[in-house]
């Protein structure tokens, strides 16, 4: 929610010129934040505040990376994850199942939500952003 309310903020300063050195900032403070993390990461209470500096930076970070695109660009990595992760850390009387199979399966649905998704809901979005986040999906 963070992250899409800052990609529809003025901070997004899109077709200005100054949007790179915007986003490039806030990734660099993404990578500061997870190195404060790592040095902190057994010092309690601090270990909790700098993840959840981290959480907020990200946050940002991906909103004015995205834009106001982020909600749909997020969404498919997570139904992919979801649907990885559900079936393959259940038992199944002795039995685990392959990851996989199951990837390929959710590959498969995370392309035809994309798509549709794209089709119905999305069109303002370019199609080499759609595809170029369906082929990340897919590696």
């Amino acid at each position: 929610a963070l992250a899409t309310g800052i990609a529809w903020s003025p901070l997004t300063l899109q077709g200005t010129g100054y949007d790179s050195v915007v986003v490039a900032s806030a990734w660099l403070s993404v990578f500061l934040s997870v190195a404060v993390m790592s040095c902190v990461r057994y010092r309690s209470p601090w270990n909790i505040m700098a993840l959840a500096v981290f959480t907020v930076v990200m946050s940002v970070a991906s909103g004015l990376t995205f834009g106001p695109s982020v909600v749909y660009g997020a969404g498919l990595p997570c139904l992919g994850l979801v649907l990885i992760t559900i079936p393959t850390c259940m038992r199944y009387s002795d039995r685990v199942l392959e990851i996989f199979p199951i990837a390929a399966w959710a590959f498969l649905v995370v392309l035809a939500v994309g798509l549709a998704g794209w089709l119905t809901i999305a069109s303002h979005i370019s199609s080499f952003w759609v595809f170029g986040t369906l082929a990340l999906n897919g590696i």
